[in-house]
């Protein structure tokens, strides 16, 4: 019989430095460098970062690692990683190896699930953090920070407005399915003698001409010393000259053309495209798509979303277009008004000439039909800027919101000019 009582001591083993040529002593300065390691790999991994209550980074705990778009996390190994740690904060972070940092359904419940266990253990979740090609979406900016840095982050992202990308291959020209082999594609003359598509091409420069600032061509390219420069001279022939220089893009052929995308893709973007796996692949990634049904194409009916038809008459196509652009614009307009209204809002409370206590009552009745009804009369705004400078600088564009408001709800009592 064993009369004896093993006593053990679990610690924590170090395994590896990320070096960096600054201090590391805050959140940010540890996020810059791992975001460094992290933003190239072509799997996701997910850290925890312990720190101490004067905010100072104790450590970094590698807690999973997995495929292209997920990776299983052990919730358990938070927890002990942060107490081993003596930790009084945590801070998670991961990548997307995607490029695009938005959050995923997934990320959103890792998200609740560890703010319920840190107040089990009693420890402060700082953050969590995704990590992308270019920049790193933050929980904590989204869901709290005010108009200081969110809304500087906001613009950053918005200054352009959304934006609508055109695919040439099949959209603009039209593609041959009909050739012996794929080295067709490699010879030179093949792009430069591609036939216009001439109904979608002009609703395409339709568009150019209305909304510049907006507008893109996104193609992708075969590794020939041809194909990039006989498609930008297909596209100074055949497209207006209000395309921008810089807004055509060329993808490498058979990788995800959200890799070519400055900033990565937004929830307010568009892809228009012929081809079902790149519209899935630029959805998938956060953005919008329509697909342009050609001779060639959608005889399996899976593309799920809107549609164009290659035949029909230009000025059709343009409308559609169109309004899939401006309902972009407007989500992107709500997105940066759930952001600045409610310091709007609170600066009228400085001037005397309104009756504040009931404008304060509509708005945080009808908050969100106010961004809405704002967002829905601005949204053909070609410059974010103009709206941007005009909403903060005068109260003209939050007052007739609300003004409709109080006439859509037969309210009688109205604001005192």
């Amino acid at each position: 019989m064993n009369n004896s009582l093993d006593i053990v001591g679990i610690r924590l083993v170090k395994e590896k430095e990320l070096v960096s040529d600054k201090a590391i002593n805050s959140p940010l300065e540890a996020i810059n460098v791992i975001a460094n390691e992290l933003k190239w790999l072509d799997r996701e991994m997910v850290m925890c970062l312990n720190l101490n209550n004067a905010n100072q980074v104790l450590n970094a705990h590698v807690i999973a690692v997995g495929g292209l778009d997920q990776a299983f996390i052990d919730f358990k190994n938070i927890a002990k990683s942060a107490l081993l740690s003596n930790a009084a904060q945590i801070m998670l972070i991961h990548n997307h190896p995607s490029g695009n940092c938005m959050p995923s359904h997934a990320d959103n419940f890792t998200t609740e699930k560890i703010k319920e266990i840190c107040k089990l253990i009693g420890i402060k979740f700082l953050d969590h953090i995704i990590i992308g090609r270019k920049e790193f979406y933050s929980y904590k900016m989204e869901d709290t920070a005010k108009y200081s840095t969110s809304l500087k982050y906001m613009e950053e992202q918005m200054l352009s407005g959304s934006r609508i990308f055109f695919d040439m291959d099949g959209v603009l020209a039209h593609f041959n399915n009909q050739i012996e082999s794929e080295e067709v594609l490699y010879q030179q003359g093949y792009f430069k003698n591609l036939l216009p598509q001439t109904s979608v091409l002009e609703a395409v420069n339709m568009m150019i001409n209305c909304y510049p600032e907006q507008c893109y061509i996104l193609t992708a390219a075969v590794e020939s010393p041809y194909a990039i420069p006989e498609k930008k001279e297909w596209l100074s022939t055949y497209v207006t000259s209000n395309l921008k220089k810089d807004h055509i893009l060329f993808a490498k052929c058979g990788e995800p053309k959200s890799l070519y995308i400055e900033k990565g893709i937004r929830s307010f973007d568009i892809l228009v495209d012929d081809y079902t796996k790149n519209l899935d692949s630029f959805v998938n990634d956060g953005g919008r798509g329509i697909k342009v049904v050609n001779a060639i194409n959608d005889t399996n009916k899976s593309w799920k979303g809107k549609r164009v038809f290659y035949n029909d008459e230009p000025v059709k196509i343009f409308e559609e277009l169109e309004r899939s652009l401006l309902e972009s614009n407007k989500k992107m307009l709500e997105d940066y008004l759930n952001y600045t209204i409610d310091l709007k809002v609170s600066t009228l409370a400085d001037n005397t000439d309104y009756d504040t206590e009931l404008i304060s009552s509509i708005y945080q009745d009808c908050k969100d039909e106010i961004i809405s009804a704002i967002a829905e009369k601005h949204c053909d705004m070609n410059a974010f800027n103009d709206f941007r400078n005009e909403f903060m600088s005068h109260d003209d564009i939050l007052l007739e919101a609300i003004d409709e408001i109080v006439e859509t709800h037969g309210l009688h009592q109205r604001m005192s000019r």
